[in-house]
């Protein structure tokens, strides 16, 4: 759960919340954790990039 906490802690920085982050992919919260607890790479690539993106 790791993951979870660095996500939650970039999202926190600019106040955003996971159904900001979950409505960005098109998919509920539900599922976003799911497939976070599944390892779902390409769930983790696309949050990364949605986060490099508010660093800007």
């Amino acid at each position: 759960m790791s993951i979870l906490i660095t996500i939650r802690k970039k999202l926190i920085e600019h106040d955003k919340t996971i159904t900001w982050l979950s409505k960005q992919l098109g998919m509920s919260r539900r599922t976003f954790y799911r497939k976070l607890d599944n390892n779902d790479i390409d769930l983790i690539s696309k949050v990364s990039k949605i986060l490099k993106k508010l660093d800007k």
